[in-house]
């Protein structure tokens, strides 16, 4: 065999084996998509809807909240209390004697609160800017105790989750993220959440993932953010890309009910999925958009024109609740 047959046959070698592999990524698609159109059903809690909203009351009788005075943080043995699925336990609010501590009892919503008299819904937050203590806080308005949620950019299980503080206190729901180190801790750190190790794109498929290192939440299916990102901290690289399969909202929830928040960060996908879903068909009540890399007008922009209100926002999230009950929070 000359060099040139070699070369060719070495070459068609090389081609049979990628196509191998696409070979498998075609047939581990379409088992993700059996899984999903199977129609895995979600856990068995339901938003918690209150006949009414509960009144905030504080010490002196006062249904209106009275500010509390900034305090240091203490550590999280101090500031933590066991938590378990229907309480989230918190320290007393003074940093002093715990007797001063009382219950505030929202079973009806779900909530078992050990806290300072005027913190109602607690001191513990998982998220960047608090923004699960104001979510909880807008939920609480519109009567729903425990609100299901969708997870879209998920990233872990406790750091920086929109969702923890959810799930600690009944609620349940869809994580999606594509980083499979990531998606191990949600199987064990989450596992009455349906975790689902994808990523979330306008059509389905395969699509490169840039990852700047396993547990990055910078790692994106964009390669110009990634890019970006270590070109703006360049002691960051890309270190790895993987293919890994692409879903759509419209997938993810096929089969199944529409949950009441869906929190989105997606490291530049944000806009494009946020634009591709049907919100007639799947009609959350609050959203929370991470803004980078877009403008703040573009993204109110976008929900306004598909129905939803911006509430608040928190760093570098907005907030948005549906047009239908913006009323009952501002």
């Amino acid at each position: 065999m000359d060099d040139t047959t070699q070369r060719v046959f070495k070459l068609a070698q090389e081609c049979i084996e990628e196509l191998k592999k696409k070979v498998e990524y075609i047939e581990l698609l379409e088992q993700y998509i059996e899984e999903l159109e199977s129609g895995l059903e979600m856990p068995a809690v339901e938003s918690v809807q209150l006949e009414q909203p509960l009144e905030m009351e504080n010490e002196h009788g006062s249904s209106r909240p009275r500010a509390v005075r900034a305090r240091p943080k203490t550590s999280d043995e101090d500031r933590t209390r066991r938590v378990n699925q229907d309480s989230v336990g918190v320290s007393n609010g003074d940093g002093g004697d715990p007797s001063t501590a009382s219950s505030v009892d929202n079973s009806d919503a779900g909530w078992t609160l050990m806290a300072h008299p005027d913190q109602f819904f607690g001191d513990k937050t998982y998220a960047q800017h608090g923004d699960d203590i104001v979510i909880r806080a807008i939920f609480h308005s519109l009567g729903i105790g425990n609100p299901s949620y969708l997870d879209l950019g998920a990233h872990h299980p406790e750091n920086i989750s929109n969702t923890k503080l959810f799930y600690d206190t009944g609620s349940r729901g869809i994580n999606v993220e594509a980083n499979p180190e990531l998606h191990k801790l949600f199987l064990e750190q989450r596992p009455q959440d349906i975790n689902l190790n994808v990523g979330v794109g306008i059509k389905s498929g395969f699509q490169d993932f840039y990852m700047i290192d396993s547990q990055s939440g910078r790692n994106s299916f964009i390669k110009e953010v990634a890019e970006g990102f270590v070109m703006d901290y360049p002691e960051f690289a890309i270190t790895e890309t993987r293919q890994l399969p692409i879903f759509t909202v419209d997938q993810i929830l096929k089969h199944r009910l529409t949950p009441d928040f869906l929190t989105i960060d997606i490291e530049g996908m944000d806009y494009i999925v946020l634009e591709s879903i049907d919100y007639r068909l799947h009609p959350f009540k609050v959203i929370c958009v991470e803004l980078q890399p877009y403008s703040e007008e573009d993204i109110r922009s976008l929900m306004y024109n598909v129905g939803y209100y911006a509430i608040i926002r928190c760093g570098s999230n907005l907030i948005f609740v549906d047009k239908n009950l913006a009323h009952r929070v501002r």
